[in-house]
């Protein structure tokens, strides 16, 4: 797991030089974005925190909230 915070402009391209990963990330809409990242692959990147929350979240931890999982 790994968490990387950048500023778009120079804050951005200096960090990617050390973390190649965030190279061609940027924000939408002037808004802070979230990209959820697994083994290279990104899912669609977000400004909503709730879609962010369930992008995280651990598969099946949302049916162990409800008590339907058994």
């Amino acid at each position: 797991v790994a968490l990387a915070l950048a500023v778009e402009g120079g804050d951005l391209e200096k960090k990617a030089k050390v973390i190649p990963w965030l190279a061609e990330k940027t924000v939408r809409e002037g808004r802070p974005t979230a990209y959820v990242c697994e083994r290279r692959v990104c899912k669609f990147p977000t400004t909503d925190p709730d879609v962010f929350a369930r992008q995280i979240r651990p598969p099946g931890s949302e049916r162990e909230r409800s008590g339907s999982a058994r």
